[in-house]
């Protein structure tokens, strides 16, 4: 559950099951099926139940039933009900439903909002046998969609835009030889449609295909900021948790030698216990011990003099944080009473990424 090839792999387990049902039963004169979820018309509740034996005994699976109301079943988000001639379908909403969806409010693209109007509109169409259905769908969407906070004129706009495209059928598109795709993620704020712009400006000042035939296309999305972030804290104190265990921050780590008072600044999007593992194996820290202190360091001893000084919610701006971090501290100079080390001179960090501290309870925000 949850994994990208979870629909795949119940789809072809599901396969195998049919092909070993079926060689020992006749198949139904209905049978649909979506992943597990199985719709039939059986004879008889004799014939039913010998076919759900049937699967129970070809798989590992246990099959709940439920069977038609007055003729009527659902099978998804479908109302089956028969007729005379054969079947009517309408858009089934269960009981438990509560009517929510994408606030018309909410700050997010206008696209987004405009594409959960479409969404009700097209399932309308496409599920509903008859157009008594298709407008009683459509006056129920049009009130849920008023109640999450979208507009008459906004509802009634997409609904007509969605039912001419329904009528005039499919327009052809422009068919091009070749696709550039670039992909930007951005987090979502409100003057967002100046910044679509200026990335769309210089896509088109800058990028240009070799071939006439190819086409950029770019395509933004968002990610949406964690609630947790855009709580104001009362609390300015450090949060209590384990550090180690924290992502996207900006580091120090502080030299534990008496007397040595350099320390390394760096930055990770991983979590920080496995960021200051790797230090042990390479790096700065690792360099300056062995070259200065001529010692191998510990991940214990690390990890001990190790604290976070910022946090920032996407890896460009982590760096941009670190960066300004850096700069804060510099420039290098010859650590203070620095006691000698045998077989080393007495020292200066050459280390870029080795700063003497400037210790200040200032955070920078990105």
């Amino acid at each position: 559950m949850g994994s990208p090839l979870g629909v795949l792999f119940a789809n072809f387990y599901m396969g195998v099951v049919e092909e070993k049902v079926f060689s020992r039963i006749r198949r139904p004169d209905i049978y649909v099926r979506y992943l597990d979820d199985t719709f039939i018309m059986a004879p008889s509740t004799q014939d039913f139940e010998t076919f759900r034996r049937t699967f129970e005994e070809c798989s590992c699976l246990r099959f709940t039933v439920e069977h038609s109301k007055d003729g009527r079943l659902p099978f998804l988000d479908v109302l089956i009900s028969p007729n005379t001639t054969g079947f009517d379908t309408s858009v089934y909403i269960k009981p438990t439903n509560l009517g929510l969806c994408l606030n018309g409010d909410s700050e997010c693209p206008t696209r987004y909002k405009a594409s959960t109007i479409k969404f009700y509109v097209h399932r309308a169409l496409s599920h509903c046998s008859s157009w008594t259905a298709t407008h009683q769908e459509l006056d129920r969407v049009a009130q849920v969609l008023v109640n999450n906070g979208y507009s008459n004129r906004q509802v009634s706009r997409e609904i007509k835009l969605a039912m001419d495209t329904w009528y005039m059928g499919e327009q052809p598109s422009v068919i091009t030889t070749n696709t550039i795709n670039l992909y930007y993620k951005g987090f979502m704020h409100r003057d967002y449609q100046k910044d679509e712009k200026a990335m769309r400006d210089i896509i088109k000042s800058h990028v240009s295909p070799v071939d006439k035939n190819t086409e950029v296309k770019l395509t933004i999305y968002y990610q949406t900021n964690k609630t947790r972030s855009l709580i104001m804290r009362n609390n300015s104190a450090p949060p209590t948790q384990d550090i180690l265990k924290q992502t996207n921050v900006v580091y120090s780590y502080l030299c534990p030698v008496p007397g040595w008072t350099s320390h390394y600044i760096g930055m990770t999007t991983m979590r920080l216990s496995k960021r200051l593992s790797s230090h042990v194996q390479q790096g700065a820290i690792k360099a300056h011990a062995l070259r200065v202190h001529n010692k191998n360091i510990k991940r214990e001893e690390i990890m001990k003099n190790t604290e976070i000084i910022g946090r920032a919610p996407d890896s460009r701006r982590l760096r941009i944080l670190e960066a300004l971090l850096i700069q804060r501290e510099t420039p290098p100079r010859k650590c203070s009473s620095s006691p000698p080390v045998e077989g080393t001179t007495q020292g200066k960090i050459t280390q870029p990424t080795m700063t003497p501290p400037t210790r200040t309870t200032q955070q920078i925000k990105i």
